[in-house]
């Protein structure tokens, strides 16, 4: 899913290096360089990974350099692969395997041949597959230097990490909650004690969310002129980070009755499908705790007038994506603020 479909995900990450004056006078034969390159029928590959317009898939020349949209620098990432099913591979090796001890004569094959047999047809099959293909889209704002990239999955983010530093020699990263927390208490002078532990907060997207249904006591919370509710999923997980033990919460105010359960019992939300009402319109999403990533983010509807007004469309795509990590980030420094506050109290106190 991209930005041009009604829901997509999104994770943001900012960018770390100082652009050279000539930047955009390099940047098309750097993106041609690294650009989509099918799979070769005879090749052993089984990945291709690389840039394509935006609005087509099958553009990786960039003749009309269309993915500079200033501020921006929009491509999509195109993700070609040959899977051959492990059970089907399984069953043609056995059928070669048993042609080849029928033809000479034996009942057991070496070790070595087995392994070259299992390479030969392996490569037989791929031969034969068809590559699927999967595209998903990156926005980067290269004067404020931040990033959006249409997809969560760890693996796949780590590599469009590599190949974004490979093209533009610009490194990425994600921002940890914990740092931005302890630098804006540090900033607003908090003590050094309650700066120190917020930085060694384990997850604290998690003790964010578990702020944020507190604060809404399951009817909702109202955060400056943004009005927030849980809408239906929550999963919770314990403080202890070797322990893998979840709870999934679904559906109706019994769940929400498991949810205040768990929380007595020192777990943390991680997860939680949200629907927000902004100035804007409404937004239903997937916040996950760890990177502050969105899952499944639909933000209000916007109507692409013609085919020829697709830029238009683009920029106000990325201005809803601006306007709802922005709106989280706002909301999530009135937590640590809270947070500062209650633990200056409670320093206070003591």
């Amino acid at each position: 899913m991209g930005i041009l479909a009604r829901t997509c995900n999104l994770s943001s990450y900012t960018t770390q290096t100082d652009l050279p004056e000539d930047f955009l006078s390099k940047i098309a034969s750097k993106i041609r360089y690294h650009a989509f390159r099918e799979i070769e029928q005879d090749s052993v590959d089984e990945k291709s990974i690389g840039w394509v317009d935006l609005y087509n898939m099958l553009d990786n020349q960039f003749e009309k350099i269309s993915f500079l949209k200033e501020p921006y620098i929009v491509l999509s990432l195109r993700v070609d692969t040959r899977i051959v099913p492990s059970t089907t591979l399984k069953r043609c090796c056995l059928e070669a395997e048993d042609t080849i001890k029928k033809a000479e004569g034996i009942t057991e094959l070496p070790k070595k041949r087995t392994a070259e047999i299992k390479d030969s047809v392996k490569f037989k099959l791929l031969k034969a597959t068809i590559p699927s293909s999967k595209i998903y889209d990156m926005v980067w704002n290269y004067l404020e230097g931040y990033v959006f990239f249409t997809n969560v999955s760890h693996k796949l983010c780590d590599e469009f990490q590599e190949l974004f530093y490979s093209t533009f020699d610009v490194h990425t990263a994600i921002t940890e909650l914990s740092v931005i927390g302890s630098e804006l208490l540090e900033k607003k002078n908090f003590p050094e004690k309650i700066v120190q532990d917020f930085m060694f907060i384990d997850i604290a997207g998690a003790e964010f969310l578990t702020w944020l249904w507190n604060r809404a006591s399951g009817n909702g919370a109202t955060v400056g002129d943004i009005d927030i509710f849980f809408d239906g999923r929550v999963v919770l997980k314990s403080d202890d980070a070797d322990s893998k033990d979840s709870v999934t919460c679904v559906g109706d105010s019994q769940s929400m009755r498991e949810i205040d359960t768990a929380l007595e019992n020192d777990k943390h939300i991680v997860q939680a499908k949200l629907m927000m009402i902004t100035e804007s319109g409404e937004w239903v999403f997937t916040l996950d705790a760890l990177y502050f990533d969105l899952k499944s983010l639909k933000p209000p509807k916007i109507t692409l007038n013609s085919e020829e007004d697709l830029d238009g469309f683009v920029y106000e795509k990325i201005y809803l994506l601006e306007e709802i990590t922005k709106t989280l980030r706002t909301i999530y420094m009135q937590f640590v603020l809270e947070y500062g506050k209650q633990m200056k109290g409670e320093k206070h106190v003591d």
